[in-house]
C-alpha cells in the first residue's frame, strides 16, 4: 500500500530533521574543547633556617601568642581560580582549560596559615574565619600573582607578591609593614613548569614573610593574657 504524496513528503521531511539532530547531539559529545585541569600549590616543609629564627622569636613573642592571618585583597583579576598570565605585549589575560583549586587569595591565605603554623613562631595560626581572639593579625595585599611573557617568546616567568601588615590587637597598634617578593622562571612554556614556577616562587614568598615576622616581633612586648578579649 503506498502512502499519499502528501504524507510521503512529511514522512521524508521528519526523517530529515532527526538525522540534522542526531549529527548535532554526536558533535556535541565529539566536542573538541579541552577539559579544565585544576592545580594545587603546596606550602614548604619548615626548614633549619625559619626554626632557628621561631628560637630566636619565642622569648618575644611568647608561648601565648596566637595570630590571625586575614584573607588577602587582591584586584579583580587576581581574585579568581583562573591562572593569570601578563602577555608580551602587556595584555593581561588567563590560562585557557587550568584552575586553581580555589581563588588565588583563600589558596594564598591557606598557604601562609600552614607555613607559618609549622614554622612553630606562634601557639596558633589561623585564618580568616577562626573564631578565637588573636594576640596578632596579619593583613595581606596580593598585588601580583601571574606569569609574565618577555619579548623574547621563551618560558615565562612567574611574579609572587605579597604586602604584609602585622597588627596588635588588644591596642590596634600597627607593627610593621613590608612586602615580599619573588620570581622562578619557569623551565618550559607548558602548564606543568608554569605550575611549578608559580609554587617555587610562592615558597619563596612564605619563607621570606616568615623571616620579616620573626625580625619584626624581636621588640615586641609579650601580649598580657590578663588583658580582656
Amino acid at each position: 500500500m503506498s502512502l499519499p504524496l502528501s504524507n510521503r513528503a512529511f514522512f521524508v521531511r521528519a526523517l530529515l530533521l532527526s538525522v540534522v539532530t542526531l549529527s548535532g547531539c554526536a558533535s556535541v559529545l565529539t566536542s573538541n574543547e579541552q577539559p579544565v585541569q585544576t592545580y594545587v600549590l603546596r606550602a614548604p616543609l619548615p626548614v633549619t633556617d625559619v626554626a632557628r629564627q621561631s628560637d630566636a622569636t619565642a622569648a618575644s613573642t611568647g608561648p601565648r601568642a596566637v595570630l590571625q592571618v586575614r584573607r588577602p585583597e587582591a584586584s579583580t583579576g587576581l581574585d579568581t581560580d583562573r591562572i593569570a598570565v601578563v602577555r608580551a605585549d602587556r595584555r593581561f589575560d588567563t590560562y585557557a582549560a587550568s584552575r586553581w583549586t580555589d581563588p588565588a587569595p583563600d589558596m594564598l591565605e591557606s598557604l601562609v596559615v600552614e607555613s607559618l603554623g609549622s614554622a612553630g613562631q606562634f601557639r596558633a595560626v589561623f585564618g580568616d574565619a577562626g573564631s578565637f581572639a588573636p594576640d596578632y593579625t596579619l593583613n595581606l595585599v596580593l598585588r601580583r600573582f601571574e606569569s609574565q611573557y618577555g619579548a623574547d617568546g621563551g618560558a615565562p616567568t612567574v611574579v609572587v607578591t605579597l604586602d604584609a601588615a602585622l597588627g596588635r590587637r588588644n591596642d590596634r597598634a600597627l607593627l610593621n609593614v613590608f612586602t615580599v617578593q619573588a620570581t622562578q622562571r619557569a623551565t618550559a612554556d607548558r602548564m606543568t613548569a608554569v605550575v611549578a614556577a608559580f609554587e617555587s616562587a610562592t615558597q619563596d614568598v612564605l619563607a621570606q614573610l616568615s623571616t620579616r615576622l620573626g625580625a619584626a616581633l624581636q621588640n615586641v612586648d609579650t601580649p598580657d593574657p590578663s588583658i580582656s578579649r
